[in-house]
This record gives C-alpha cells, structure tokens and sequence, in this order.
C-alpha cells in the first residue's frame, strides 16, 4: 500500500457538495440521509481509524436531508 502525505489548508476547504440523494430501502421506501434509519459522518483520518487527525469532514445535512457539502480539514 502507498502512502501519501497530507497538508492541512490554512482554513477549512470545501471539497465538493452532493445534491439531491436519496437512499432507498428493498421496499421501495425512499428519504434522505436524516431519516429513521441510523446514520454516521463518515470521517478521512491520516490512518484510517478513530485516533488519526481528521483530514475530510461532511457537513450536517440540509434541504430535507438530500444534500451535504464535504470539507478539508485545517
């Protein structure tokens, strides 16, 4: 596996932002990533686990849960 090095930005950067997204269950059911199922940011660490320093974050969710904004970290 190669590693890479990472330099933090000055400030928090944005990186890109996903728009209207929408899961759906085997049903048919459809909702965005704040509905009745669990859910979790998931977070780019240097190492890849809970103790790396954080390098990308998403953002809290808005518009009913469809979109999220996605940042590197400073």
């Amino acid at each position: 596996m190669e590693h890479f090095t990472y330099t933090a930005p000055a400030a928090e950067t944005h990186l890109v932002t996903f728009r209207n997204n929408f899961l759906v269950t085997y049903s048919g059911h459809h909702s965005g990533f704040s509905s009745w199922w669990t859910h979790h940011k998931i977070l780019a660490t240097s190492n890849g686990t809970s103790a790396g320093i954080i390098e990308v974050r998403p953002h809290n969710v808005f518009k009913l849960g469809a979109n999220f904004g996605v940042y590197f970290e400073h």
